[in-house]
């Protein structure tokens, strides 16, 4: 009978080496093909999902607009229902909407499989202007915000009884005829905005008489005849204006002293 020649420890070593690379090899492989099966499956799923329109836009959704409706928000985005959510290009649906809105923060988000969410932080705004029965929006360095068809926001102070307004592009800075009785309107409006009170004011307007009109909420109304008599007073208007004292005529022009009646 043959013996069997007896491996040493080192070729031995060697043998179960090949073994164990071939079996690790085996089960790469097989490891390959069931990933290429599945994202084969997966990708047949995918078509079927997209040709039945699982990921097709069904709804729209606005947060934060309040000075544009939020169905001209959507117009403006040129997002529409039914597009692939895939194909929706969120970056060219900022810069439409940008040309007609001047925002804080604007952020157009997908949430799969079939919703567009559109928040808008809306920059702050200093007074409306009537333009020819379009309204239009300012902000503190006197920028135009937007313009809307209407008055959407009940809590802005329109600006009035200038001879002429000079209204470009969203983004571009009002001017205004007379342009330095426009300023003194202005650093009113800021000064009641420092002090919380911009809300609380309905209209500032330029008299033919060249003294403004300034228009509580509360149905107030004083005059002032410039800057400097509205600095002096502004303490006085303040309090009248905290309170919610209504209906109320008060002239500041006259003395030194308020002179204050009911208005008719």
């Amino acid at each position: 009978m043959r013996r069997r020649n007896k491996r040493s420890p080192k070729e031995q070593r060697r043998r179960d080496l090949k073994k164990k690379h071939r079996l690790n090899m085996l089960r790469r492989i097989a490891v390959f093909l069931i990933c290429v099966a599945g994202l084969g499956v997966l990708g047949y799923s995918f078509v079927v999902a997209l040709n039945d329109g699982v990921f097709d836009v069904r709804t729209i959704e606005v947060e934060g607009s309040e000075l544009i409706p939020k169905e001209t928000i959507i117009e403006e985005s040129g997002i529409r229902e039914g597009d692939n959510i895939f194909l929706v290009n969120v970056n060219e649906a900022q810069g439409r909407i940008s040309d007609s809105l001047i925002t804080r923060r604007l952020v157009i988000r997908k949430v799969m499989p079939d919703k567009i969410v559109i928040q808008v932080e809306e920059k702050p705004v200093l007074f409306a202007v009537n333009d020819n029965g379009q309204i239009c929006y300012f902000g503190e360095n006197l920028e135009l915000i937007t313009k809307s068809e209407y008055l959407t926001r009940s809590d802005v102070p329109l600006v009035s009884g200038l001879t002429s307004y000079q209204i470009g592009s969203v983004g571009d800075a009002l001017t205004a005829e007379p342009a330095y009785k426009f300023d003194i309107i202005a650093e009113m409006l800021r000064t009641f905005k420092n002090n919380g009170l911009l809300n609380r004011i309905s209209e500032v307007s330029l008299k033919s008489d060249n003294t403004y009109r300034i228009i509580t909420v509360d149905g107030t109304v004083f005059t002032v005849k410039d800057l400097d008599n509205f600095h002096d007073y502004f303490g006085y208007i303040k309090t009248v204006v905290e309170n919610g004292e209504s209906e109320l005529d008060i002239n500041l022009t006259a003395g030194n002293n308020p002179i204050q009646k009911p208005r008719s």
